[in-house]
């Protein structure tokens, strides 16, 4: 991430081009795959309302590949501690 930067990869994530922003997705799920401090990393980088926002709009996304990402971030999410859940939660309904 010291290379490519949490404002680009926010970018990525919002890209129009959907293999980007599936590619996006599947890094973040993989940073958000390890421990607690891990996933603290990538929400204090990306913000935790542009994670929130991001994710939502892949969960949206017409294309199958990215919202496939998108769930597997709210999986790695919602695996880990009860900050990272109330992160998660943020995304239902009455969330937004």
């Amino acid at each position: 991430m010291a290379a490519l930067g949490y404002s680009r990869l926010h970018a990525l994530m919002r890209t129009p081009n959907a293999t980007v922003r599936e590619q996006a997705l599947n890094l973040v799920r993989n940073l958000v795959h390890g421990g607690d401090a891990d996933v603290d990393d990538v929400v204090t980088g990306l913000g935790a309302d542009r994670v929130v926002a991001a994710v939502v709009a892949a969960l949206e996304d017409a294309a199958p590949g990215v919202a496939v990402q998108a769930l597997y971030v709210v999986v790695n999410l919602a695996a880990g501690n009860d900050a990272h859940k109330d992160l998660v939660m943020r995304w239902g309904p009455s969330g937004r």
